[in-house]
């Protein structure tokens, strides 16, 4: 889905005047500093300017960007590539084209809950679930993260077999630069997708969902 949406943002006319209203005429960001955490800052910042202007409720484009966020966070080279093709680079910047496309996506997103709810659903439920409270009042065993104590996301295993979310664990590497439960050391790269763990999770969370009618 990502893939499709800069794909489609390659021929689309950005929103980079509107984008460039809302960014103070002094920021300027060079290619090689544009990066993952910049993408996310810009989300935030304009976060409330798409509210009033996509006409749009607070819900759903708070919803959508959470998606878009989740897509910078997993594959944030490809979307930086992306930006640096764009066209409109040489016109208005790098800072502004990058805040353009967030914007894009953003608007993309909220769009295919009324063209393609089936995509909408897995995307949210897939990227950025909301809180879901357990029907039966229990959430099945190896479910939250160890660190977090919350349903993973993006679930991970570690070479001692705990499996953590990605976003949790990665940030305790970062810190620590060792594993939480054995206290050896750890590094990123050892980190393993737990796709069996991961699509048991999706598969209980849309049925605690449905369940409850949302």
């Amino acid at each position: 889905a990502l893939a499709s949406m800069l794909s489609e943002c390659q021929g689309t006319a950005l929103p980079v005047e509107v984008v460039a209203g809302h960014l103070a005429e002094s920021e300027v960001v060079a290619v090689g500093q544009l990066s993952m955490e910049a993408l996310l800052d810009l989300g935030e910042r304009l976060l409330a300017a798409m509210v009033k202007q996509l006409s749009m409720t607070l819900a759903r484009v708070t919803q959508s960007w959470a998606v878009v966020r989740a897509m910078i966070q997993r594959c944030p080279e490809l979307i930086l590539q992306s930006i640096l093709a764009h066209p409109a680079i040489t016109g208005f910047g790098v800072l502004v084209v990058a805040g353009a496309t967030v914007w894009y996506l953003t608007r993309r997103c909220a769009a295919l809950v009324t063209e393609d709810p089936q995509l909408w659903r897995s995307l949210v439920v897939r990227l950025a679930p909301p809180p879901v409270e357990p029907v039966d009042g229990a959430i099945p065993h190896g479910f939250t993260c160890p660190i977090s104590q919350q349903v993973m996301v993006d679930p991970v295993i570690t070479p001692s077999g705990i499996s953590y979310d990605r976003i949790e664990i990665t940030k305790w590497v970062e810190e620590s630069g060792t594993d939480p439960f054995t206290r050896q050391p750890l590094q990123k790269a050892q980190l393993i997708a737990n796709r069996f763990l991961r699509d048991a999770i999706n598969d209980w969370r849309l049925k605690q969902l449905q369940a409850t009618g949302q």
